[in-house]
Formats: structure tokens, sequence, C-alpha cells
């Protein structure tokens, strides 16, 4: 198969680039030609999933260039894309991620013109998780309207659990919804095993003193839909009971979102944690390092205001490290309350989230026992191996069909 990938950006990124890039590595290990188009904007300045994907035999990435914009906020206009798509011939398929986005609605145009198959991944958020962005009016247009149209005539839309197709539908207002397909997302089954001496090694690397509790919080620190500011709040409720805990925050600090008052907050309140030896700011890390330092700490934190899956949070169970999140979106499909870790109502609840912290911190036979159960059912459901299987046979479907 001659397959396109599109997204708004692709080169540096979180859950999504990430999502993206492993499908088209493993579409490309499979023997199909993966063409992978994106803008050529960066966040951070990094290019380090672009360079991955660069690596593999099989994919080829082209960008494009491209321009943040603020309606909606975050997001990466690529003026050339249509024109690009048209004059590309040869190729069997179209699959384009993220809503309310120009990039995935040209390619949508694109795949009519052509007549051939179009798959969508929305990777949704409902309009009021943007709140904290000002943008929960503009979002609510664009997913009744322009996410809701591409729903109604995409060749498939795919979603990652059931909870998430039935919030897709309810705040879409979508009718025609036979064509939406429940394809768990995946983590990498070939993390690596990780020692203690590399815990110690790579704790040493980021100068993260010894301490007997560990809390870590993986995600965009500059996003506030992503909790860093909440993850701070309740790590200074947990140190008033357990004093000897310290806070590992991994995440780029990019620049794609405006920074608000909240994050101006955050940026004071970090300085003087860390400057009294409290908090480590890794910033990016690398795929390895990242799953040392999950692997090395008690729990992992994510007061999220919305999330469709949660890759970090299946990637600390499959370490055996056990999750505090939000119980909100797909989270409680990859976290299950008082199983895998503890699920909390609402990101904005400070003290729910750092009570369950310190019982897990005071109860680590408890916590050893839910990062177990949750490594062997991430192990069990949500493997990329898995996620490829499924996806490939959706491809293969619908270009037999097309071809008909």
């Amino acid at each position: 198969m001659k397959i396109i990938q599109i997204n708004h950006m692709f080169l540096d990124g979180g859950g999504r680039e990430e999502h993206i890039y492993q499908l088209s590595k493993r579409l490309a290990e499979k023997g199909h030609q993966v063409t992978i188009v994106t803008s050529d904007y960066t966040p951070t300045g990094s290019e380090a999933i672009g360079d991955k994907a660069r690596r593999i035999k099989g994919i080829f990435l082209k960008t494009l260039k491209g321009y943040p914009v603020n309606i909606p906020p975050g997001r990466i206009q690529i003026p050339d894309l249509m024109d690009y798509l048209l004059d590309l011939n040869n190729y069997d398929l179209i699959h384009a991620h993220g809503m309310g986005e120009q990039a995935a609605l040209e390619a949508f145009y694109v795949s009519k013109i052509k007549n051939i198959p179009f798959v969508f991944t929305p990777h949704f958020h409902p309009y009021w998780a943007y709140e904290k962005l000002n943008a929960q009016k503009i979002w609510k247009v664009l997913q009744e309207t322009q996410t809701r149209m591409i729903i109604e005539n995409a060749n498939a839309t795919i979603v990652f659990s059931k909870l998430g197709e039935e919030e897709l539908i309810h705040y879409t207002g979508a009718k025609n919804t036979k064509n939406i397909y429940i394809i768990p997302n995946g983590i990498d089954e070939n993390l690596p095993r990780i020692t203690s001496r590399d815990i110690e090694r790579v704790f040493l690397k980021y100068e993260i003193p010894k301490a007997e509790n560990y809390i870590i919080f993986l995600g965009d620190v500059t996003n506030p839909r992503k909790g860093a500011f909440q993850a701070v709040q309740a790590f200074r409720q947990v140190r008033l009971e357990l004093p000897d805990t310290h806070l590992i925050i991994v995440g780029p600090w990019g620049s794609r979102l405006k920074t608000t008052a909240s994050m101006s907050r955050l940026v004071q309140l970090l300085n003087k944690l860390a400057k009294a030896g409290r908090v480590t700011i890794t910033d990016w890390v690398n795929d390895f390092d990242k799953v040392v330092l999950i692997s090395g700490s008690d729990l992992l934190i994510s007061p999220t205001i919305y999330d469709s899956f949660g890759i970090a949070l299946a990637e600390a169970l499959y370490c055996k490290i056990p999750v505090v999140a939000t119980k909100v979106g797909g989270i409680p499909y990859v976290v299950r309350q008082n199983i895998d870790g503890f699920l909390v109502d609402r990101a904005d609840n400070i003290k729910g989230f750092a009570n369950a912290c310190i019982k897990l911190l005071k109860n680590k036979k408890i916590a050893k026992k839910m990062g177990e159960r949750g490594h062997k059912r991430v192990k069990r459901m949500f493997l990329w191996n898995n996620t490829i299987r499924k996806t490939e046979k959706l491809y293969q479907n619908l270009i037999a069909k097309n071809n008909l």
C-alpha cells in the first residue's frame, strides 16, 4: 500500500505526533510506502520525532512551510498543502489527524477529488477542554460543523475507545456514524528493560537528588490543558506530609501556545521550587531516558483537563508505575480506579490529587501491586503490534472496496 499521513505538525510534539510516527514506522516495516506530509514548524526548535522518522526505510517525510495561527490557537496553517496533494500521484489512501484543522479539512477535500479512501483520526477533545485558552466557543463551532462533516463523510474515523466514540458523537452531533472504528492506541512493545544502574546513571545525568519518594509528570509544560500547574500545586501539598518527596517534570517548553497568567505563575513557582532542590525540570528527553525516569519514580501524576487516551499513562503502567490521573475522557479506559492507580474528579481538585499521591507513597506495596496489574493489562491490550494489525486491515479493506 501507498499511504499518506497528514498532520499540521510532526517534527516535534507530543502524543499525537508520536502516534503518527509509530503508525508510519510499523507500516513501513511491513513493506508499505508511507509519506508523512506536515509543516516545517517546530514549537521547541527540535526535530526529535522528524529525525527518528527520517531514519526509517520506507518513510518519506515531506515538510511544507507552516504558520502558527491564533484561531484556533496552537494550530499550524500550511498554505501549499492542497496544491501539493493534488499534484501528488499514485497513492492508495489518505489518513489525516486532528480535528478542526486546515490540514485535515484540505486532505479530506483532496481524497474526494481524487476518489481515494479517507481515514480520519480526530484525537478528540471536547470544546470545553480549551477554556484556559479562551477558545471554547471557536472549538464548539468547529466540532459541530467541520469535524461533524468529516466524520459523516469519511470512509473511516478512528477512535481509541468506546467512551471516545460516545463523546465524539455527543459533542459533534454526528448522525451518520456507521464508519467509526474503535482501535485502541498503543505504546512501543520494545521499551527497554531498565536496571537499577540505569536509574542511578540517568538520575545523576539530570542531577536529581536522592529522596525517599519520586513523583513524575510527563507533558508539555506550557500547555495549560496538560495540568503541569496543578501537578506542582498537588506536589506542594504532598510535601507538607511527606517532605522527602521530589518532583520530576519531563516535557518540552514549546512556543506554540501563548503564555497565560496561570503559566506565568507556574514558571515562577517552578523557579522557586527548583532553587529549593525539590523539583527537577528536564525539558525534552530521549526515549531511553524517559523510560528510565518513569521507572525510577514511585508514581506518575496527570491532572490533565482532557485526554482521549493518555500514552504517557500507558507507558507508566507498562513500566509498572501506578498512575494518579483525572477521571475524564479516555483515561478511565487506560487507568482503572483502585486497580492500576487512582482517578480524581476534576483537574483542579488539588487536594484530591495530593491525597491520592500520599496514599500511594505511604503504601508502596499497594502501589507496586497496582503497577504490576497495570503492566499486565497494557501488555495485553495497548501495544502497537495490536494497533497496527487492526489499522492495516482497515486500510486494506477500504482500498479493496474502493477498487471494486
